[in-house]
């Protein structure tokens, strides 16, 4: 619950690091839909991402795209402005991150770039990773920093 919660703070507070900006209001409600404006200046080669693994997601799915962990290194390294989310759909605790994700993405109509946990990665390509997001690492019991999931990133030019 403890890392849930994380999680939708680190969403909630990227997203006040991004301009903000309301949709008309509607003359016949007082409603306002809330959208970011994120700006990414790489493109990153990505495929819709197949959330059906998520036990808990709800059936709209935010826009979800999935990435290799090559992919999100460029986004880091060309100054790219967008969020990362690192887990895998047999996680228990991404399980429970993954709908509240969604919920935030949808209703700030954001793209969620998805780097799959699971998935072979190079050892080089790890630790670049490692290097990017150092501050944000936690510290274990033996006083290691290490990286764990279900982590969600912003990333605002590089």
């Amino acid at each position: 619950m403890k890392k849930i919660l994380t999680c939708l703070l680190a969403v909630v507070l990227l997203a006040g690091c991004f301009n903000k900006t309301e949709s008309k209001k509607n003359t016949s409600t007082s409603e306002t839909s809330n959208t970011l404006t994120i700006t990414n200046p790489i493109k990153l080669n990505s495929t819709k991402a197949d959330m059906k693994g998520y036990k808990w997601i709800r059936n709209d799915v935010a826009d979800f795209q999935l990435i290799t962990l090559k992919e999100s290194l460029r986004m880091f390294e060309e100054g790219g402005t967008g969020i990362l989310y690192y887990g895998y759909d047999e996680c228990a605790w991404c399980n429970r991150a993954v709908p509240e994700l969604n919920e935030v993405a949808k209703e700030l109509n954001l793209t969620i770039y998805y780097v799959d946990a699971s998935a072979k990665v190079e050892k080089d390509d790890y630790k670049k990773l490692l290097e990017y997001i150092d501050p944000v690492l936690k510290v274990n019991s033996s006083g290691e920093k290490g990286f764990y999931v279900p982590a969600v990133i912003g990333v605002k030019n590089g």
